[in-house]
């Protein structure tokens, strides 16, 4: 058998693990019949020197044993820790894998010496402390931060897909980075991430996308902050690391719109037509088509998720007006969610008619869950990433020189009612920007639907101008 054989091999039911050092072959169980797991196990046994099985009887003595000694820094003489196997055994595997793990047979003990540098010569009492302390606690935490940022911190805000996706994203930044305790997370680290975060790319909805602008990553900075406060109150971490950092600067691209002619080729495409999606090979019909969803958005006024939400319990025909949830931001981070309305149109009562076809409850633009394509969407909702992307390749095809999104929407309605000569305060009214409080006077001694009514009348004017540019359409 030549020396360039597989190194892990079969016999009987089990794998061994086979080298050379020198001229002699050393040959190991690996104590396994799964060859994923015997290939993990590999370069542990080859470090160690000894079977899979001797390794695991050197852990169960820890319990009893002298378990760990740390040798390498100032600290005279080294410190000795006793503990369960669970917790020291990844920390050995990776010393093992440095070549820094050696196992005493005489005492039945590990000894994980670090190696000698000249940051290790110059360090003091306090530093070899930390540098210990760090070693012991590096893979103690990864199962509760991973908990902490899926769960835990999710609970604390309304808005969860985009909780859940900024914890997602500081996850994988510590992943990359190997860091797998809170007491690794500090300043430097958080803003080693804030550098990756504005210059990576992360993909959602399929697609690549852009490094995002200062203003995203000023909102995960501040989620952040918002998990470290709490990590900091449940005795995880010492101090918020971000606490006092003033926000990143940010000042957003000027926003561009469509011509009426160039709005018009966008929305006559023919793929917007389409009443179905793809799932992989499948296709999926829809009881709406594309251009039902962008006609109803730009004639609102709205942003995309709030007409995504939109529920058939919203719409009242009687009254012609249609209730939605804005969602808010507050200046500590936290979620809020407003109740507003908009008028409807004939031809957008008669779209809606037809989309929930007999239907009296759920989603009025539902979609087959099998369409979900990140974990961030809600079950059962269109996906906003697609069209959006979607609608940014349309334009290009007839407005080539615009940096158009689907939000630049909203931007078009707006320039289109101050041409028809809107003023100011009409043109908040139709897009929602106002106070409720302010806009009604005593509005918490009204009904839902009173106040739903005199909130859509303010939109009334401006939504039907809108509905009478792409009429033609409906």
């Amino acid at each position: 058998m030549g020396r360039d054989a597989n190194p892990i091999f079969k016999r009987g039911s089990n794998y061994y693990a086979r080298w050379y050092v020198g001229k002699r072959r050393v040959l190991l169980s690996l104590g396994t019949q799964d060859p994923k797991e015997a290939y993990l196990r590999y370069p542990i046994v080859q470090s160690f020197g000894k079977s899979w099985d001797d390794y695991q009887r050197s852990l169960e003595g820890m319990a009893t044993a002298t378990a760990l000694s740390v040798k390498g820094t100032k600290l005279d003489p080294p410190p000795i820790f006793k503990t369960s196997p669970k917790n020291l055994a990844p920390i050995i595997e990776e010393a093992l894998l440095k070549g820094q793990a050696v196992y005493d047979e005489v005492t039945e003990s590990w000894r994980i010496k670090l190696p000698r540098t000249p940051e290790n010569e110059d360090q003091d009492l306090v530093q070899s402390l930390t540098q210990v302390k760090k070693i012991l606690h590096q893979s103690n935490d990864t199962e509760a931060l991973e908990k902490f940022y899926t769960d835990t911190i999710i609970s604390e805000y309304l808005n969860k897909p985009t909780a859940k996706r900024d914890g997602a994203i500081w996850l994988q930044f510590l992943k990359l980075k190997g860091v797998r305790s809170w007491s690794e997370i500090d300043e430097a680290l958080c803003r080693e991430f804030k550098d990756w975060r504005l210059s990576t790319p992360i993909s959602r909805a399929n697609y690549a996308g852009e490094p995002p602008c200062g203003l995203t990553v000023r909102r995960h900075i501040r989620f952040l902050s918002k998990s470290f406060d709490l990590a900091v109150e449940r005795e995880y971490m010492k101090f918020n690391p971000v606490k006092r950092w003033k926000p990143i600067p940010h000042t957003p691209p000027l926003q561009q719109s469509l011509s009426k002619q160039e709005l018009m080729d966008v929305l006559s495409d023919d793929k917007w037509k389409q009443n179905f999606l793809m799932s992989g090979a499948t296709k999926l019909e829809m009881p709406f088509r594309l251009l039902d969803f962008l006609l109803i958005l730009f004639c609102s006024c709205k942003r995309r998720k709030e007409i995504i939400n939109l529920k058939i319990e919203d719409l009242n025909f009687d009254e012609h007006f249609v209730t939605y949830e804005e969602f808010k931001n507050s200046s500590r981070g936290n979620s809020y969610q407003i109740r507003k309305a908009f008028w409807m149109t004939t031809e957008m009562e008669e779209t809606f008619k037809r989309i929930i076809d007999g239907r009296t409850s759920g989603f009025i633009f539902a979609v087959d869950e099998s369409l979900r394509k990140t974990t961030f969407n809600e079950v059962g909702l269109l996906n906003g990433d697609y069209l959006s992307e979607l609608f940014k390749k349309t334009c290009k095809v007839y407005a080539p020189t615009k940096k158009v999104k689907l939000h630049n929407l909203r931007h078009t309605a707006t320039d289109m009612l101050e041409s028809a000569g809107f003023k100011e305060d009409e043109i908040d009214n139709v897009l929602g920007h106002y106070n409720v409080g302010t806009a009604l006077k005593n509005y918490q001694a009204r009904s839902k639907d009173a106040i739903a009514r005199r909130l859509s009348a303010k939109t009334r004017k401006g939504v039907e101008v809108l509905n009478e540019v792409i009429k033609t359409l409906f």
